[in-house]
């Protein structure tokens, strides 16, 4: 029950990738779309790498810098046969120094420059990035903003955080509503079997709710 103050952004994003078909002792002739697939792959890590050796960091969170990850590939259909598809999906969470949709660009300047030069050898080789969910910003709340000290007051707990995720409070501060995120629960509990919420968590979570109408019934609006 830690009032968090800052949230990564994060930006989900398909990659398709169409290449020729054939016999696979015609590597050289064709054009592989799980190689080429995975060139794009290695071209995202190593621009995570790059940000990190550039000293893009932010000790606030953990881990300190912006992450780049491909969680799911598919294509192929035999291993004697060149891949005409891949696919893969991934995700982008950034640091608020970091700016999602240059890191993005950059990936699409590469993407192009890969496609002129293989569409020598195969004019129909094609790459294209879209969207799987669309990008949510991040969350950067200053100390000493009011949504703080209520925070702070109705969950009876001072301490400050941040976290690698993302909610929903980082779309309402960019559009200019003081944000903060806190309530019940972990995340080392979630995105798993029996992910779950502890009791001792639900009741505190009530008690802060209950402070929250407390404090929202003190306050004169008129």
């Amino acid at each position: 029950m830690e009032p968090i103050v800052g949230q990564k952004g994060i930006y989900i994003l398909e990659t398709y990738v169409n290449g020729s078909a054939g016999h696979s002792s015609r590597i050289k002739q064709e054009v592989s779309a799980i190689h080429e697939a995975m060139r794009l792959i290695l071209w995202l890590e190593k621009r995570m790498d790059q940000l990190i050796d550039d000293g893009r960091l932010d000790e606030r969170f953990h881990p300190p810098h912006s992450s780049i990850h491909v969680g799911l590939v598919n294509g192929g259909i035999a291993p004697n046969v060149i891949a005409d598809k891949a696919h893969f999906y991934w995700d982008l969470r950034t640091i608020p120094m970091d700016k999602t949709e240059t890191i993005v660009n950059e990936f699409k300047i590469y993407c192009s420059e890969r496609e002129q030069k293989l569409q020598q050898r195969f004019p129909g080789f094609k790459i294209k990035t879209i969207e799987n969910h669309p990008p949510v910003v991040h969350l950067d709340t200053k100390e000493t903003d009011a949504i703080v000290g209520l925070v702070r007051r109705i969950s009876g707990n001072s301490k400050l955080n941040t976290v690698a995720y993302a909610a929903e409070a980082g779309q309402f501060a960019a559009e200019g509503f003081q944000s903060a995120i806190c309530g019940p629960g972990s995340i080392a509990q979630a995105h798993r079997a029996d992910e779950f919420i502890a009791k001792d968590e639900l009741v505190k979570g009530m008690k802060m709710m209950n402070n929250l109408i407390t404090e929202m019934s003190s306050i004169d609006f008129e």
